[in-house]
């Protein structure tokens, strides 16, 4: 995701989600950035 390969990004978090259901790693936290892209702040 750093690099700019956003739906790499989003595929591999995804995985991790599935992965760890308890979230350990902490992935939903860029699926949630990766969801937030693009979106106005005014919302």
């Amino acid at each position: 995701m750093r690099r700019g390969n956003l739906n790499e990004g989003h595929a591999a978090a995804s995985k991790l989600v599935e992965l760890d259901p308890t979230d350990k790693i902490g992935a939903k936290v860029l699926l949630d950035v990766l969801e937030r892209m693009g979106q106005d702040d005014d919302g």
